[in-house]
């Protein structure tokens, strides 16, 4: 089992927006440094969270520095970029990474981030499809091919020759797609992409009343195995199955304290700023909360299982017992949220002990002999 870290720290302020950039590479290469498989950036825009805003700069940014680290987008909003210049950019990206790229894509959720682009957050789901499919087409365009003309999402245009520069790795740039619904792990099958996934994934029912409800760690071992079966039913090959499961596996977040007392209090501190954040976000952006994925009043803070946020929280042996469980039903990636909540420097300090806690005394558990 390998492990990746998720990037989504909360600036402070306008005033802090230079140290949480310097934050974010420190703890890039710190974990590139580590042994970690692959290092995710958001996209979100206008607000304090992510702090970096481009994901595509941030990552250009770290792309030569980086030793043996993939860089990933957790996730691309695509209808938020014009089809011809995101076929170009994930193609230079993938180029300037030597194929050690992961793009994540997906349609986004966050009303104020669609609206600051001129996009409608209640349709922008709708083309996401498309659009992904129309950059199929583009990236497999020749100097020679007929034109493509299309008219997508809002997006026209007339691609006369082909996409410069092609992609490192061939066919194109390893892809990944959230797989939490029933609509967009449907598209990774038919794709052929790797899926971020929380516990339980698509399909997983609650159990009934009085029943003992299900184990989501079995349960995302099952969802694991039917997405195998299922990329095999779709036609894909040997080697497509074994590279979409290697970068499959769920989110959550990391905090690896001395005691688990120690981890859960800063666990709930981080909780509370994030739905601050969310909160003030669905409210400026004039829409109903219930079109976005990521709101939920009825979820607690502090979140305390995969679904719901945290999973992995306590000290380095509570940590490491949990990531066993995950281990044993045949995962091969678990992505950390290790930097989240709003990037004070004691915030800062208190992210990089804990990234320190888990490379010395949980990582070593997983190694091969």
């Amino acid at each position: 089992m390998r492990f990746s870290v998720f990037s989504l720290p909360i600036t402070p302020g306008a005033e802090d927006d230079t140290s949480t950039l310097r934050f974010v590479e420190e703890f890039a290469l710190r974990c590139d440094e580590a042994g970690f498989a692959a290092t995710y950036f958001a996209e979100h825009h206008f607000s304090d969270y992510s702090g970096y805003g481009n994901n595509f700069l941030m990552a250009a940014s770290l792309a030569r520095q980086l030793r043996q680290m993939y860089l990933g987008f957790a996730v691309s909003v695509v209808p938020l970029h014009h089809p011809v210049r995101l076929a170009e950019q994930v193609n230079l990206l993938d180029q300037l990474c030597e194929g050690r790229f992961l793009f994540g894509f997906g349609s986004g959720g966050i009303p104020t981030e669609s609206r600051g682009f001129g996009a409608d957050p209640h349709t922008q789901g709708q083309h996401t499809e498309e659009l992904v499919e129309l950059i199929f087409r583009l990236w497999a365009k020749d100097m020679d091919d007929p034109p493509i003309e299309f008219d997508v999402g809002g997006y026209r245009g007339v691609l006369a020759e082909r996409i410069m520069p092609t992609s490192f790795r061939q066919p194109r740039p390893l892809l990944k797609r959230p797989g939490m619904s029933p609509g967009g792990y449907d598209q990774a099958v038919r794709w052929g992409t790797s899926i971020f996934l929380m516990s339980g994934g698509p399909g997983t029912q609650p159990a009934e009343a009085g029943a003992q409800p299900p184990d989501p760690v079995e349960v995302l071992g099952e969802r694991i195995r039917q997405f195998e079966a299922d990329l095999r039913a779709a036609g894909h090959d040997d080697a497509v199955v074994a590279e979409c499961l290697r970068w499959t596996g769920p989110n959550s977040g990391c905090f690896v304290g001395e005691t688990d007392e120690d981890a859960l209090a800063h666990v709930s501190a981080q909780g509370e700023t994030y739905r601050d954040w969310l909160g003030r976000s669905l409210d400026l952006g004039g829409v109903d909360r219930s079109i976005t994925p990521f709101w939920d009043e009825s979820v607690p803070i502090p979140r305390r299982s995969a679904s719901e946020g945290f999973e992995f929280m306590g000290s380095p042996e509570t940590v490491t017992a949990t990531l066993k469980r995950y281990e044993a039903v045949g995962l091969e990636e678990v992505t950390f949220m290790m930097n989240g909540g709003r990037a004070t420097p004691e915030r800062q300090a208190a992210h990089l002990r804990s990234l320190q806690l888990f490379v010395d005394e949980v990582m070593p558990q997983f190694k091969e002999d």
